[in-house]
């Protein structure tokens, strides 16, 4: 299952906040394992991976943004769950964001 929001803000500094809000959150309860890498976009983007447990399940949830979009993308599925399929899903988003238009 895939769940991919996007939020457009004028304030891109706002925008900015609630990137930092979300993974600082992530960051401070503690119990979330490192996700993928968004190659290319390792300043504005970063994932997290839910804790493993005894159930077949596993997530990923990823932040990024650029100007005035900020984009929250989570993924679950069973194992073995392909996080770097997820990676490279947020990333050609993120690269489509960069290129409106000319992205093919």
């Amino acid at each position: 299952m895939v769940d991919t929001q996007l939020v457009r803000m004028k304030d891109k500094k706002a925008v900015r906040d609630m990137y930092r809000f979300q993974t600082g959150l992530f960051d401070a309860v503690g119990i979330f394992r490192d996700g993928p890498k968004i190659t290319g976009h390792t300043k504005n983007a970063m994932c997290f991976r839910a804790p493993k447990d005894k159930s077949e399940l596993d997530s990923v949830h990823c932040v990024a943004y650029d100007g005035e979009l900020l984009l929250s993308f989570s993924a679950s599925g069973t194992e073995p769950f392909d996080t770097s399929g997820v990676a490279r899903l947020v990333k050609d988003q993120l690269d489509h964001i960069k290129s409106p238009g000319e992205y093919v």
